[in-house]
């Protein structure tokens, strides 16, 4: 049987009561940055992908880009483009009506 895409998940989610979906990324210390998208409207970026601040993943814990990192500085942080792992769906269990993606980030250009 072929795994369910993030699309097809989030509408199985929408049945069962979910309000909202997050799709999140890793800093340098592993805290979750993250996007909360309506789950209306979360089938959309989960096929076509979600902007996110290119400096998010070398983000330090007080939200400070830390430079040094050779990690999309030469590209001034531009935005990357988040797609959702279907492999790593779950329901947050500690926020009402949430489920989450862990996400893969692209540059805009698909690199």
């Amino acid at each position: 049987m072929a795994e369910k895409t993030a699309a097809q998940i989030i509408e199985d989610w929408r049945a069962q009561g979910i309000r909202y979906v997050r799709f999140e990324v890793p800093d340098m210390h592993g805290t979750s940055r993250s996007k909360l998208v309506p789950v209306e409207h979360a089938p959309g970026f989960a096929t076509d992908g979600l902007n996110m601040y290119g400096g998010a993943g070398v983000l330090d814990t007080r939200s400070d880009v830390v430079g040094g990192t050779l990690y999309n500085e030469e590209t001034g942080y531009a935005d990357m483009l988040i797609v959702p792992d279907p492999a790593t769906a779950a329901i947050v269990p500690w926020v009402e009506a949430t489920g989450r993606f862990i996400c893969d980030a692209f540059s805009i250009d698909g690199r």
